[in-house]
């Protein structure tokens, strides 16, 4: 595979078969050369609107600057107690992150690097919350297309994601959080989960919480409004997954591509 480097205003700054990370960072410093602001030195494949791969490699801040469609890998967890109550877990993003920070999330979720393939995205579950799965443990959902913009940041993010669950019930104080990607984990009730995003409820509590501070685990049991979710008007995203996932646990079946249905068919 040969892959072209895109730079500023999409200039080809040069081609390669290797995405070797010694190979991408002599095209990041030609890059920095031309552009007088920051730039991480992370690189993304460019796809088509429907996932495809285009073969073209683009600075992370570059592509949500400039709107490319790229990928990114999303791992939902839910737990199912003793007396039967299904749980969801969220994320809580670190303050620092470019794109909504502090919001709560998914439980895990992350960008492809160059050349990875979606069962290569069980590294972001093992990075940031420290769980060991295979691919195949997962239930794949298949793609869900996210949009974010942000006009004062300067930000157009273009996702096409791939979307899994996967079931686990071991206690929130097994998980190795990372500090850099994850403030905080926390596990909501599902149905009062739903209710909330369907704004039967301005708020709820969170069942349990930890909270990583200082490298320092601490419990977190606050509670939360639909306003504290990653917003996703366009596809109401939390919601859908919550009832995709209150489907499974009850051992439904869940329509093929269920991000492209309505709310309404998911219940």
């Amino acid at each position: 595979m040969v892959y072209s480097i895109l730079g500023l205003d999409n200039e080809v700054i040069g081609h390669t078969n290797s995405i070797d990370p010694k190979i991408l960072n002599h095209f990041y410093g030609q890059i920095r050369l031309k552009h007088p602001g920051r730039l991480k030195n992370e690189f993304f494949e460019i796809l088509t609107p429907e996932g495809d791969k285009t073969g073209k490699l683009k600075l992370r801040d570059l592509i949500h600057k400039d709107g490319d469609w790229h990928g990114a890998f999303q791992f939902h967890v839910y737990t199912i107690a003793s007396d039967g109550i299904i749980s969801l877990l969220l994320q809580k993003r670190a303050s620092d992150k470019d794109l909504c920070p502090d919001k709560l999330d998914t439980l895990v979720g992350g960008h492809f690097a160059p050349g990875e393939e979606v069962e290569e995205g069980v590294r972001e579950i093992k990075e940031e919350v420290g769980l060991d799965v295979d691919f195949s443990d997962l239930t794949y959902l298949g793609k869900r297309i996210q949009l974010y913009q942000d006009d004062a940041l300067g930000i157009n993010n273009r996702e096409v994601q791939d979307v899994t669950v996967y079931r686990c019930d071991q206690p929130l104080d097994a998980y190795t959080l990372q500090e850099e990607e994850v403030a905080a984990i926390m596990k909501v009730r599902i149905d009062d989960f739903i209710d909330l995003m369907m704004d039967r409820l301005p708020e709820m509590e969170v069942e349990d919480g930890i909270i990583l501070a200082k490298g320092n685990v601490e419990k977190y049991i606050p509670r939360i409004t639909a306003d504290d979710m990653w917003p996703s008007p366009h596809d109401d995203y939390a919601l859908k997954t919550a009832l995709i996932v209150r489907n499974i646990a009850n051992g439904f079946k869940v329509p093929e591509k269920p991000y492209m249905k309505d709310v309404t068919e998911l219940f």
